[in-house]
């Protein structure tokens, strides 16, 4: 089976990429090897976490078809982990 790269979201598209091929029953798992690195430049679209929130709330509502207290929900965890993994680094 073919899996496409969303085109209708601005942000997370990985997200909505492998949440798709998990749904269709697919295992994945976790590679703690890194396999590239990458510079995130200041301007870049990933320098500012917090304007991340909105889109990603987003994608829960659109996307997901999550209702607005589930949306939220996983954005706070998003957040909180995204604290704790940069915090740890």
């Amino acid at each position: 089976k073919y899996f496409r790269f969303p085109t209708n979201t601005k942000r997370h598209e990985d997200l909505v990429f492998w949440a798709t091929i998990l749904r269709e029953g697919y295992v994945c798992k976790g590679n703690p090897t890194p396999l590239a690195t990458y510079i995130i430049h200041e301007g870049s679209r990933n320098t500012s976490k917090i304007k991340l929130v909105l889109p990603l709330y987003e994608v829960f509502r659109k996307n997901f078809k999550h209702n607005p207290i589930r949306s939220l929900y996983h954005v706070i965890c998003f957040v909180l982990y995204s604290r704790k993994k940069y915090k740890n680094s």
